[in-house]
């Protein structure tokens, strides 16, 4: 059988992630290029037998089916220059990153749209893969390489992922920093966080998928109660005092305008 041959490029959350599930595969041959491949994955790399590692300067020299950049934003421009002149297709796996950036004559993105942490195994078969590529030929491919774990794939321009990125970061990132927020001030105040505050959390996620989002806001600033929210803010301090009071100020700005 001849196997599609794939080489990633990076080591970090996503390229760990895009190895451990390619290869499983038996019509894959997998190699990962890393500016540093004695460290390469880590102690994780033992947990992928049939991937070969390789020094990034040999990615310039290599002849791959697909090549996979999945490192940081700002270093897609640096290792793509190294992949000017290959004959393969090259896609990055950024969701904000334009896949122009890539100076490949075929390029495409990769893009999967979840919360990724290296050395942590998830399930992404319902985790949506975004897909785009300057040829129809070049996008059957990537959908291709994608269907054995992606049962959601949707085709997106450079613009729209960019939008839903801006978008990830506000619903994934900073729920999570404000979560963090929430910890704080429950350890500071001896507070069991998980036992008070996990049964809101669950809840207010079922109400999102139930109501939405807007239909399912409760709280002072949503109901005007000055008051309330003068109180909360003479407790807080700093960061979390102005956290508080901006995001209170954006809640009752809609509800305004709502009720208008």
């Amino acid at each position: 059988m001849t196997k599609t041959t794939i080489g990633i490029i990076g080591t970090g959350n996503v390229a760990w992630h895009v190895t451990r599930i390619f290869s499983t595969r038996a019509d894959l041959a997998v190699t990962v290029y890393a500016r540093h491949p004695a460290v390469g994955f880590g102690e994780g790399v033992a947990e992928f037998p049939n991937v070969a590692i390789a020094p990034l300067t040999a990615v310039v020299d290599a002849d791959h089916d697909i090549f996979m950049v999945a490192v940081a934003d700002g270093a897609i421009s640096e290792v793509g220059a190294l992949l000017k002149n290959v004959a393969g297709l090259v896609a990055h796996t950024s969701g904000f990153t334009a896949m122009e950036v890539l100076p490949s004559q075929r390029r495409g993105v990769f893009y999967v749209f979840q919360s990724m942490t290296k050395g942590l195994p998830q399930d992404l078969t319902k985790a949506p893969l975004l897909l785009e590529a300057s040829s129809v030929a070049d996008l059957q491919l990537l959908e291709k390489l994608g269907t054995p774990h992606f049962n959601k794939r949707y085709v997106l321009d450079s613009a729209q992922r960019k939008y839903l990125h801006i978008a990830a970061v506000f619903a994934n990132n900073f729920t999570n920093h404000m979560l963090h927020q929430a910890e704080r001030i429950c350890e500071a105040n001896d507070l069991p966080f998980a036992e008070l505050l996990q049964p809101l959390i669950a809840e207010t996620f079922r109400k999102h998928q139930e109501l939405g989002a807007q239909s399912a806001q409760t709280g002072p600033a949503s109901r005007g109660d000055a008051v309330t929210v003068a109180g909360h803010l003479a407790h807080l301090k700093d960061t979390q005092h102005d956290l508080y009071a901006m995001i209170s100020s954006s809640i009752a700005a809609i509800v305004e305008k709502e009720n208008q």
